[in-house]
């Protein structure tokens, strides 16, 4: 990566704040995400576009 955006030692309240802020936000974006491509996809299926779709 690029080494201006490489932290060697992140400072204890970044890491606590990527525990419990970031990472839980991140692990429901994902559900949230799969939950809406698993109630879209009967109707991908339907359209023909599953192919499209993922």
């Amino acid at each position: 990566g690029d080494p201006r955006y490489t932290i060697q030692n992140p400072p204890a309240y970044a890491m606590i704040g990527d525990l419990l802020i970031a990472r839980p936000l991140l692990v429901v974006a994902t559900v949230i995400g799969a939950g809406a491509f698993v109630v879209s996809l009967p109707f991908t299926v339907l359209g023909g576009g599953v192919g499209d779709a993922g």
